[in-house]
């Protein structure tokens, strides 16, 4: 009997562990992801706005990489991206159905557990893995981490794990609301102004909407002025700004706060792999950043754990 519950152990549910699963599932290697929050994604992000829905994390794939080009050409084959002109003479590619599709494609055919806090690893004297969570206890060959790089470096600390020269990231944080607007100013697709340093109206994006939805970035002062109030304050306080900035009739108000949006610049390694001990590191931490390096660092560590293997 194979003593090891999976080959694979993928850490984070976001767009680098899914399409690592999806291409280690392709070579025959069970491969399982853990995610911590109550669904896959990451920033590829979708919620319901009424019985509309609008993208409050990545907008779009603007990709300038030649791995995120092939996956980009992959999915629009699928009919899960379609090129969308976002300003005069810049196209970009959205997703109809939300953009957290992506991720939940990848997925497909690959067990994925939510809500799964993975709390400490434990190496073994044969080079494989214990992942320890809340209610469960996973025996695997080798671990991949995609998490945020400080989530990563408290995971490691935690399980006494020592790897060196893990990448430096400078995420931007900020509270961002989705909501309907019936009537606004903002024509385009894409809008900016001091407070709101990015206004998207997803329906004119290509998001199958019957109403016009909004997903607003606030600015670092409005976040900061945001954080300490309870979740209706804070409702009433968005209402107020969104009225002040001409939207009117506005209803579904929901925000978000994102601890990890982006990293503001990025020109790190493109991934870890410590044979050693069969622990894998890759994602937005490393590369060129955003969904470039999230997928590039996920193609190089790829290729470097099928030849070791």
């Amino acid at each position: 009997m194979n003593k090891f519950n999976f080959d694979i152990v993928i850490v984070g549910g976001g767009i680098s562990g899914s399409y690592l699963a999806h291409k280690f599932t392709l070579k025959g290697l069970k491969t399982i992801i853990l995610e911590k929050s109550n669904k896959l994604g990451g920033r590829l992000s979708t919620k319901s706005v009424g019985s509309n829905l609008a993208d409050y994390g990545c907008q779009y794939l603007n990709p300038y990489t030649k791995e995120l080009k092939k996956l980009v050409k992959l999915l629009e084959q699928k009919s899960l991206l379609n090129a969308v002109e976002i300003e005069p003479g810049k196209y970009v590619y959205v997703s109809s159905y939300g953009m957290n599709k992506i991720p939940q494609y990848l997925a497909l055919g690959v067990p994925v557990i939510t809500n799964e806090l993975v709390k400490q690893i434990i190496l073994r004297e044969n080079r494989s893995c214990k992942v320890i969570t809340k209610s469960l206890s996973l025996n695997t060959k080798l671990v991949v981490l995609t998490m945020p790089i400080k989530q990563v470096s408290s995971l490691l600390e935690n399980s006494n794990i020592m790897i060196d020269s893990l990448p430096k990231s400078r995420y931007k944080n900020f509270y961002t609301s989705t909501f309907i607007s019936r009537i606004s100013q903002y024509k385009n697709i894409v809008n900016l102004n001091q407070d709101m340093p990015w206004i998207c109206n997803n329906t004119l994006k290509g998001l199958r909407n019957k109403e016009v939805v909004y997903t607003v970035n606030f600015s670092d002062k409005i976040s900061e002025d945001l954080a300490p109030l309870s979740s209706i304050d804070r409702k009433i306080k968005i209402k107020e700004i969104l009225h002040n900035h001409e939207f009117t009739d506005v209803n579904h108000i929901s925000s978000h706060y994102w601890k990890y949006a982006y990293n503001r610049e990025q020109k790190n390694r493109n991934y870890i792999f410590d044979k050693k001990r069969n622990i894998g590191i890759c994602g937005d931490s490393f590369s060129v950043g955003r969904v470039d390096g999230a997928v590039k660092s996920s193609e190089l560590i790829f290729r470097k754990i099928i030849s070791s293997l």
